[in-house]
């Protein structure tokens, strides 16, 4: 780790150990925090627009129908029955891809 050496106020300082104490921390700890949530920042803002755009692929995701023609959109059971059904004797079949 490294060190850092600030200038500040002394009466500011010794409000902030006596209140750092009350709370049962530290200043150090406080500028640590408050330096690491400075530097992330960004990252929270890039996490934040990352959000959206994956609420909105879902939001559009969701609108979207399955189905020839737009019909209604499946279940996952009813997906699963017509997956079994087209597996069943008689049904079409996909190509195994097993030697």
């Amino acid at each position: 780790m490294s060190n850092l050496t600030l200038t500040i106020d002394d009466a500011l300082l010794r409000a902030a150990r006596v209140k750092a104490v009350q709370e049962g921390t530290s200043v150090n700890e406080i500028c640590r925090q408050a330096i690491t949530a400075y530097a992330r920042q960004d990252d929270a803002e890039v996490m934040a627009r990352a959000h959206a755009r994956a609420q909105a692929f879902l939001d559009h995701a969701r609108s979207v129908t399955l189905g020839p023609g737009g019909g209604p959109r499946l279940t996952r059971d009813e997906l699963y029955e017509e997956m079994l059904s087209e597996r069943s004797p008689g049904g079409p079949r996909r190509a195994s891809s097993r030697k």
